[in-house]
């Protein structure tokens, strides 16, 4: 899955990815889990061609959308 085209990943409780096509996908791993391999993705590909600083400071836009009996 290509982590650029991902929308919103929802806890429903099931976490469901939501990429930019609409096309929905539900995933074993946590909402948590998730960004965390995003950010990790990012990171070593900004580390891969050099790039200098925070290497995960563009997966920090990520928002993730929870339910809202779960935010209650």
């Amino acid at each position: 899955m290509n982590a650029d085209l991902i929308e919103t990943i929802e806890a429903r409780p099931d976490t469901t990815i939501t990429l930019v096509n609409k096309h929905r996908y539900v995933v074993q791993d946590t909402v948590r889990e998730v960004v965390d391999e995003i950010v990790q993705f990012r990171a070593r590909i900004a580390h891969a061609v050099g790039a200098q600083g925070d290497h995960a400071a563009g997966a920090r836009t990520l928002v993730t959308v929870e339910d809202e009996e779960q935010a209650a």
